[in-house]
């Protein structure tokens, strides 16, 4: 039986290889310094740290467990290369360069769908801060949606009420004030949330 560290060389190698990366793709798409990696796929470091792990497996989009296991080729046929952006620059994207590529495993991924990371704690608990999103700018906003939501100069992630004739936008951290506003005209839908990758 193949020990975990094994295994971990050998999906790692495997995802990059089947999708036409190099190690130099994980240098350039995570926080995880060259020798590091280096030393992981040679398998001189048996016992990476779990925030090492936790960064590859972002950047390959890929559940850490997956990486443990034996992985399937059909497994890797249902994941989507999704540019990222900071979420600064969201109303920007057409003049942006991506910040890096994410893959995905998210349902209803259209070639419009981007990523962003949360970077607040006002969605907590549910979308904690770190939280990876893949948006659909095309999608049309439903009760109950996560929306990017451009508000004055901030763009902000609040999850979307339909009142009818009114729509609210609400953040869901019972510690802020103001959690649910009325919106006006002068708010933006950017974008709705189709998937939520939690960063443990």
């Amino acid at each position: 039986m193949m020990s975990s560290n094994n295994l971990l060389i050998k999906n790692i190698k495997m995802i990059l290889e089947y999708r036409g990366l190099t190690q130099a793709y994980l240098y350039k798409n995570s926080n995880v310094p060259q020798s590091v990696i280096n030393k992981i796929l040679s398998g001189e470091t048996p016992n990476p740290r779990v925030s090492t792990v936790l960064e590859i497996a972002a950047c390959l989009g890929i559940k850490v467990g997956d990486l443990f296991t034996e992985i399937s080729i059909d497994s890797l046929d249902k994941t989507v290369k999704i540019p990222m952006y900071n979420i600064d620059d969201i109303t920007s994207i057409k003049k942006e360069k991506p910040i890096r590529y994410v893959w995905s495993n998210a349902k209803n991924v259209t070639n419009k769908c981007f990523a962003t990371e949360q970077k607040d704690s006002s969605m907590s608990p549910i979308i904690p801060i770190d939280s990876l999103l893949i948006i659909d700018p095309s999608k049309e906003a439903r009760d109950g949606d996560y929306i990017l939501l451009l508000v004055g100069k901030n763009i902000l992630l609040r999850r979307y009420l339909d009142a009818g004739d009114t729509k609210y936008y609400e953040l869901l951290n019972p510690k802020f004030d103001g959690i649910k506003k009325e919106m006006t005209k002068k708010n933006r839908i950017l974008g709705v949330t189709i998937s939520v990758e939690l960063k443990l």
